[in-house]
């Protein structure tokens, strides 16, 4: 994923920087790895509007992330956008199950590395 500069044409874009994502999975998520997302649209646990002027929104769906996800033996698969979190997420499969997980690029090319962040995070 490369980075995206763009020609001025309004004081805004001046130093508009933006992550090329033409390279990520352009297909529907796997079924079984999703659940549906409740909006609130405003609303308490009685029912009762509580914050004015909020709509329900488009039926979305949420993608389950393991992000406890050590196993080495697990290849990636796809490489996605996962548009309720704002980030990339990588499908992983090995002979046994399939699993979605939080992805980091490498600096050398585009190639998707999976580790968990956790692993990351104590290093």
């Amino acid at each position: 994923m490369a980075l995206k500069t763009f020609k001025p044409t309004t004081p805004g874009q001046r130093q508009l920087v933006i992550i090329d994502r033409s390279e990520l999975w352009k297909g529907p998520p796997v079924k079984a790895l999703t659940e549906g997302k409740r909006e609130q649209g405003g609303r308490n646990n009685n029912g009762r509007i509580t914050v004015r002027w909020r709509g329900g929104g488009h039926k979305r769906r949420f993608r389950i992330i393991d992000f406890n996800a050590r196993s080495a033996t697990c290849l990636p698969r796809s490489c996605g956008w996962n548009t309720i979190r704002t980030a990339a997420g990588s499908l992983r499969s090995s002979n046994t199950r399939m699993a979605s997980s939080p992805i980091s690029w490498r600096r050398s090319g585009s190639r998707p590395a999976t580790r968990s962040w956790r692993a990351s995070a104590s290093t």
